[in-house]
């Protein structure tokens, strides 16, 4: 007799959810503003003496900071009406605590530097406008403080480059590696399994052979 295989279920992946169009949309927006924002900054200090092109440059990265400023509220709001789906792998405890933490800081950087900048540009004697509209002025002409206010600036804006660029190598770091070892978890055990099915039909037809061997003996017997 044939012996029946044993069934065996499909494993069925689970897709991995991932976040809303309208929250990942507004993520790469605000990336590449920020982005923006150092690139037009550090290049305007690349360009000491030309008067016209530093204007551009500086007007533009104003426009990429207040549109940073006005993003970050609308990417709140998208996230508290659409939240981020669980992460897959679940993080142990700590590193919850230490992205929840990092997340803060970066809102909150996000938040205060663009109105730093502002002041900044407004104590200088700067006319902020927007689409032909001049901006409310915050504070009045203080070159002194002027000055003040723009190191804090430049510090904050600093820190929060270095913690985008640790933010992006965790991301990367969990997305390769942990999700990596996350997905060759099943292929190992389904290996598993393959395996131990495979020595219990060797060993299954190893019992049939030597029982088919010791009735043939047992027939030979007889008939001498």
């Amino acid at each position: 007799m044939l012996e029946r295989k044993p069934d065996v279920k499909p494993t069925i992946e689970t897709p991995t959810a991932k976040a809303s169009l309208s929250l990942r949309g507004l993520h790469w927006f605000m990336a590449l503003a920020i982005a923006a924002a150092w690139t037009l900054i550090y290049a305007n200090d690349e360009y000491v003496g030309h008067f016209s092109l530093q204007k551009i440059l500086t007007n533009a990265h104003i426009f990429a900071g207040l549109l940073v400023l006005v993003l970050v509220p609308l990417r709140l709001v998208v996230r508290w009406v659409r939240p981020l789906p669980p992460i897959a792998p679940a993080l142990p405890r700590w590193q919850m605590h230490m992205q929840i933490l990092v997340q803060i800081i970066l809102y909150g950087l996000m938040l205060v530097t663009p109105i730093l900048g502002l002041l900044v540009a407004q104590s200088s004697g700067r006319v902020i406008g927007i689409f032909g509209m001049a901006l409310p002025a915050l504070i009045g002409r203080d070159i002194a403080l002027s000055h003040a206010i723009e190191a804090v600036h430049e510090n904050l804006a600093l820190a929060l480059l270095y913690l985008v660029s640790a933010h992006a190598a965790a991301a990367i770091l969990h997305h390769r590696v942990r999700r990596g070892q996350h997905a060759q978890a099943p292929r190992s055990a389904r290996s598993r399994q393959a395996t131990t099915r495979r020595s219990k039909s060797r060993a299954g037809g190893a019992r049939r052979r030597a029982s088919h061997q010791a009735c043939s003996r047992l027939v030979i017997a007889c008939a001498a």
